[in-house]
């Protein structure tokens, strides 16, 4: 008989404290792999990645480098990471040079196009044949140990063939490079830059393959100047009011001699699966387990690369740019004094995926999915000694098998004031928007798009996303998905036919529908879109009002949505696509990654649909691998 997940959770298998958690979706089991050393919060600085500013457009180059870095001062040696690291142009924001992984933020200005160049520089040590990082050979194209890698820029306005997306790109092996062309043609905001190499994308970006990309434009200039008077100076230190704050969740090696991370393994032919895609067999691995778990959950919190780092900050207001950039961890952030008997600042939310609110949003908890991003106001003028960010249990309609892990980061409030520019929270914002597609295209019914386990219970089971057709050109995707040649049984799993083909410029309505036990944050590449509302499986659309269920602070601009059990989500998009390169700026360049060129390694495009052609998916990094992401074809 076999032992639902939640059976499981009740028994305590999955991680706690000082644990790091690995959870199985659907029926299974669970198991709890013992974490890092214990070590102490608190103890070393906030940095933040060092910034490359390219406002001016131009060309740029990151390597993916393997690095060691001391993540904490307790860990016994420096750890393993994979780093973006730019060849030119960084210019470190900190007194001392930064200590994280994570890649440099690269700042751009709206409508000033830029040329980026990603270099796989990895050695030969840092591929999965080393013993501090596996590489699943279940899903790498080729089945092979070489870790390709395909940057993907989220919520980045681009051309499929410039998206980094997995369903027309196979990615880039060591020595090769991945070059695209952003045309910055998009709303000032935080979206971020990570790798989406096919079969490993959720092991490359826990080794570090992240980094922040920030639009400017003339409503969040960046400079003290700005309509909106909101904190400026990007970074961390005296005067540097606009700070990035990246939450991420690891595990570390439990060694007195190591200090690398650490990410789960397991037995073949045990029922945690191991599938390959779409639940066919393994590959044979042999007596090596493999790196297979449906959610990762590490036992650490980390900000900005850095394991419970603190913040010295000044008595008066900030700005701080938030991303969940964990695998699968959902945070509810809270600020707490020390005791946690005395009132906390509040937040006020001023913008999310997509850029600014009209105004601002006052809350005490903000909860965030992996991909979502916040930009978040805090006052600190009336408090004095030191204040957290707590990550508090789940509450409302949001579920997840992670365990507790409370701390992040501490600021703490010092007594002087080096400047009062830009030191009161507006009560409006100039250039704010809610999100606001349009009218649905006339004759285009709702698209339904069903998340769901499949062959739950048995030993290759794996996740999907079944669609239904929503206009001309559509593909009739049978109810249960089309059939999978190799499992034999309905699957619509990421390698089959393309279902979902939206016509440039409709906007439709695609309804998300949670038939699983966990909340998922899903993404989709190239738009960004409303919320319209949440409603009970069963409940009819018409009698829900625009708005349910939607919190103030999601009713901006998102490309990540949290879509909760026994829920529909519906979301209203407008299927357009960025404007061609100017020839007289740059051509517009075919990745080597593309084979053949023009097509794809699993669908049937033909010349030109390449830069049409993205991905949809869950942004629990497990999940979208095996197998909750769907190609998407704009007609």
């Amino acid at each position: 008989m076999s032992t639902t997940r939640r059976q499981v959770l009740k028994l305590g298998l999955v991680g706690g404290a000082g644990l790091a958690g690995y959870g199985l979706m659907g029926d299974g089991w669970a198991q709890a792999v013992t974490g890092a050393l214990p070590l102490d919060a608190f103890t070393q600085p906030l940095q933040v990645p060092p910034v490359l500013d390219m406002t001016a457009g131009g060309a740029y180059t990151l390597t993916a480098t393997h690095l060691t870095r001391q993540l904490h001062p307790q860990l016994p040696r420096p750890t393993n990471v994979w780093s973006y690291v730019a060849d030119t142009g960084a210019v470190d924001v900190n007194a001392v040079p930064y200590r994280g992984y994570l890649g440099p933020t690269v700042v751009v200005q709206k409508g000033k196009p830029v040329t980026a160049t990603y270099r796989n520089g990895l050695d030969v040590a840092s591929y999965g044949g080393a013993t501090w990082l596996p590489c699943d050979r279940n899903l790498t194209v080729g089945n092979d140990d070489a870790v390709r890698l395909l940057t993907h820029l989220h919520g980045g306005f681009v051309h499929g063939q410039m998206d980094g997306n997995p369903a027309i790109d196979v990615g880039y092996t060591q020595g090769q490079t991945q070059t695209v062309w952003y045309g910055n043609d998009q709303r000032g905001g935080l979206i971020w830059y990570h790798d989406h190499g096919m079969g490993n994308t959720r092991l490359n970006v826990w080794a570090g393959l992240a980094g922040g990309y920030v639009v400017r434009d003339e409503f969040d200039t960046g400079a003290a100047t700005n309509p909106n008077k909101l904190p400026v100076g990007y970074g961390a230190g005296p005067g540097k009011y606009e700070v990035p704050l990246v939450f991420q969740d690891r595990a570390f090696v439990s060694s007195t001699t190591s200090g690398d991370m650490l990410y789960p393994t397991f037995p073949q032919d045990g029922v945690q699966g191991c599938s390959g895609m779409a639940g066919s067999a393994p590959y044979p691995y042999g007596a090596v387990n493999g790196p297979w778990s449906a959610e990762a959950f590490g036992d650490q919190g980390l900000v900005n690369g850095l394991v419970t780092p603190f913040f010295t900050v000044e008595p008066r207001l900030y700005r701080f740019r938030l991303l969940n950039g964990c695998n699968a961890r959902t945070l509810r952030l809270k600020l707490v004094t020390a005791g946690e008997d005395t009132p906390a600042p509040p937040m006020y939310v001023i913008g999310n995926d997509g850029g600014l609110l009209p105004a601002p949003v006052k809350v005490a908890t903000l909860t965030m999915m992996p991909g979502e991003r916040y930009d978040v106001l805090v006052d600190f003028k009336d408090f004095t000694g030191r204040v957290r960010f707590k990550n508090a249990p789940l509450n409302g309609f949001y579920t997840s098998p992670a365990g507790p892990l409370t701390d992040f980061l501490r600021f703490n409030v010092g007594t002087v004031v080096t400047s009062t520019v830009n030191n009161t929270v507006p009560t409006t914002l100039v250039g704010g928007q809610l999100a606001r597609p349009g009218a649905v295209t006339a004759g285009l019914a709702p698209r339904t798009i069903n998340l769901r386990e499949m062959n739950a219970g048995a030993l290759h089971w794996w996740m999907g996303l079944i669609g239904s057709g929503g206009g001309p050109g559509d593909v009739d995707v049978p109810a249960g998905g089309f059939a999978d040649s190799v499992t034999g049984s309905n699957a619509n799993a990421f390698h089959q036919e393309i279902g979902e083909r939206p016509a440039e410029n409709t906007v439709q309505e695609w309804d998300f529908v949670n038939n699983t036990e966990d909340s998922h944050p899903m993404h989709m590449h190239l738009v960004q879109f409303q919320v319209v509302h949440r409603r009970t499986i069963g409940v009819a659309a018409a009698s829900v009002a625009v708005g349910t269920l939607v919190n103030a602070w999601e009713r901006g601009w998102k490309d990540t949505v949290a879509v909760h059990p026994g829920q529909i989500t519906r979301v209203r998009v407008k299927f357009a696509l960025p404007p061609v390169p100017n020839p007289a700026l740059v051509a517009l360049p075919v990745p080597a990654g593309f084979t053949p060129a023009g097509t794809s390694m699993h669908y049937d495009l033909q010349p030109g649909q390449a830069q049409r052609c993205f991905v949809y998916h869950c942004h629990i990094l497990e999940h979208e691998e095996n197998d909750m992401m769907r190609p998407f074809l704009v007609t």
